[in-house]
């Protein structure tokens, strides 16, 4: 048995991010930017290139499964790796750029979107919903189970930005 829909459509908001990263680390060359002096620091470059080998690995995961399907076992588990693994680089990276002490020099306004890499709360929860709508659903029926956990990452998506005030009030950020 190949991927369901969860996984297809996973891959797609993966590929979306890395072209959104792409196609944002392009346009912020611009001279004295704030992206521009923000992606000079080596752990941003760093941060950004996990985000795309993660996303990268769930593409080619996916892609993996499609043409051998024998595999899925294993590949459901390093998929499910890969989404926490890229859940916890958007934190990390968001809490990073909040207690960044960047003086008169530049200022994050976007924060807690970007200039962090996968678009910010945006790819973690992306990666967040998949990891809940792969649980398991016992014996929920199936469309029952499906409206559950889309109710679940739905309030995934509001506790990330509780998360987000509460790191925006332990570091100060004006963002």
């Amino acid at each position: 048995m190949g991927p369901t829909w969860v996984e297809i459509l996973a891959s797609l908001a993966c590929s979306m991010l890395i072209a959104t990263d792409v196609l944002f680390g392009r346009n912020s060359n611009l001279p004295q930017s704030a992206e521009s002096y923000y992606l000079a620091y080596p752990q941003v470059q760093t941060f950004h290139t996990l985000d795309i080998a993660t996303n990268i690995a769930f593409l080619v995961l996916t892609l993996f499964w499609i043409v051998f399907p024998v595999t899925g076992k294993g590949v459901k588990v390093a998929l499910l790796f890969a989404a926490f693994i890229g859940l916890a680089l958007c934190w990390a990276e968001i809490i990073w750029a909040a207690n960044l002490r960047t003086g008169p020099i530049f200022s994050l306004r976007d924060l807690p979107f970007r200039p962090v890499g996968n678009s910010g709360l945006i790819g973690a929860q992306v990666f967040a919903s998949y990891m809940l709508l792969k649980l398991p659903s016992g014996k929920i029926p199936a469309w029952s189970a499906v409206l559950l956990k889309l109710g679940l990452a739905l309030c995934f998506w509001f506790l990330q930005f509780l998360v987000w005030d509460g790191v925006k009030r332990l570091t100060g950020s004006g963002a």
